[in-house]
């Protein structure tokens, strides 16, 4: 395994294909578990392909006497009577950055002289790293993760929480006809969301575009980690595609910006 990035597990001998269906379904749930339990990571697939071969250039180079199987990611059932054969092909390709691009923009920005919170500090460093993340998944949840932590605000205990709930009500008794003070005291206590979107607007002030764009990656999240749309592979490259610009954003501009928040 330390030679390669794919584990194949091949599984002949099955009567029925809904006999090798079940196995198969099985077989992913405990290769999950496994890798779970041994801090191994492992991406199972969604049972599609990774790429395509022409029919014309497989006969071309293996003749009519076999047969051309998808070479699925994840797991698959087919018909097995020895002429079945999978081709793949793996390319590599290593992009260097331009050294003399970083070099300009640190000049400009160490003349800057900034000054960053520690919390803005530390969003940074959570930026910087999702760079180095391979999975899309990851690097996009180390961007929205970094605005998070840059939104932080001190919580409230879970009595102080109970004590605005009770005024709440309260102000829901005694005021019946003014609904306005009862959403007032509810709204004492900030969700997540509602500390970013002060901190875009206000804190920030980098305008309802950015919120807007913003808001939208975290329903994408939300989306995804909450199981209201199925994982894929196009749910995640959305997801990351437009994570990365709009956190990058937020974060820089917390960085730059001057004293406390």
């Amino acid at each position: 395994m330390t030679d390669s990035e794919w584990l194949v597990m091949r599984a002949p001998g099955f009567e029925t294909k809904n006999d090798a269906q079940k196995f198969v379904r099985r077989l992913k749930v405990a290769t999950m578990v496994a890798a779970v339990e041994t801090g191994n990571g492992i991406d199972p697939g969604e049972g599609k392909p990774t790429g395509w071969i022409s029919p014309a250039f497989f006969t071309e180079m293996f003749g009519d006497d076999l047969e051309s199987v998808e070479n699925i990611h994840g797991t698959q059932v087919y018909w097995d009577d020895g002429r079945q054969k999978f081709v793949s092909v793996k390319a590599d390709a290593t992009v260097h950055a331009n050294a003399e691009m970083l070099a300009a923009a640190l000049t400009a920005t160490f003349d800057h002289q900034l000054s960053p919170t520690a919390r803005a500090l530390a969003a940074l460093e959570i930026l910087s790293l999702s760079r180095m993340a391979r999975e899309p998944l990851a690097e996009a949840t180390l961007c929205v993760a970094a605005v998070e932590l840059l939104a932080l605000r001190e919580d409230w205990t879970s009595e102080q929480r109970e004590l605005l709930r009770a005024l709440k009500k309260h102000a829901e008794e005694v005021a019946p006809d003014q609904p306005e003070v009862a959403d007032a005291v509810g709204k004492a206590y900030k969700s997540v969301r509602g500390g970013i979107k002060e901190l875009i607007l206000s804190t920030l002030g980098l305008g309802d575009s950015t919120w807007k764009e913003f808001d939208a990656v975290y329903g994408m999240r939300s989306n995804i980690f909450h199981g209201l749309e199925p994982i894929s592979r196009h749910s995640i490259s959305d997801f990351a595609r437009n994570a990365r610009p709009v956190c990058e954003r937020i974060v820089i501009a917390g960085a730059r910006l001057k004293g406390e928040f």
